[in-house]
């Protein structure tokens, strides 16, 4: 549902991340870079990061 807050921290995660394997594939592609040695390990904690703050906060704004 939409306007519960299980759709609306979705929708917030959803917003807040990128497809992170795609993004570094077509920017590393991109620049010829075959190593991504420290590269992926960054990118999903960032996306595990933005998923917590995802949730923190549509518990904030939308009560919960």
């Amino acid at each position: 549902m939409v306007g519960s807050l299980i759709g609306r921290t979705a929708a917030i995660m959803l917003g807040s991340t990128e497809t992170t394997f795609y993004t570094i594939a077509v920017y590393f592609g991109a620049l010829h870079i075959k190593r991504t040695r420290y590269a992926i390990p960054a990118a999903l904690t960032a996306d595990f990061v933005g998923f917590v703050v995802a949730a923190v906060t549509a518990r904030v704004m939308y009560g919960g």
